[in-house]
């Protein structure tokens, strides 16, 4: 099983941490800034715990919802959109850049389906 980890450095730079869990150990296979994880945008529905490092909440992909950790983003609140990469909200972002990210996601959907 291949797991990435994202790390936040500064408001726009996250590092890439991509392990391998053989079954006999867990191994760094890379760490980097080229590699690309894809984070989807969604709609934060509630807060269902706002304890610092427990901050969870139901978030609507669509007509999706995920629980989903947001201990990164204690400014989020309800109805606001976040940056969700593996069941964890990495950033806020504004409507219009969660609308226009959605939109180029449709777009990849049809070309990928046609």
């Amino acid at each position: 099983m291949r797991i990435c980890f994202l790390v936040r450095l500064r408001r726009t730079d996250y590092f890439c941490f991509s392990y391998y869990n053989s079954g006999s150990g867990i191994r760094l296979l890379n760490v980097s800034l080229d590699t690309m994880c894809l984070a989807v945008p969604g709609k934060i529905v509630s807060i269902l715990n706002d304890e610092s490092l427990l901050r969870s909440g139901l978030v609507a992909f669509g007509q999706v919802e995920r629980e989903v950790n947001l201990a990164f983003v204690p400014e989020a609140k309800e109805g606001m959109y976040v940056l969700v990469h593996a069941g964890i909200a990495i950033s806020t972002v504004a409507y219009a850049e969660a609308m226009r990210t959605l939109s180029y996601l449709e777009n990849l959907k049809e070309k990928v389906s046609s």
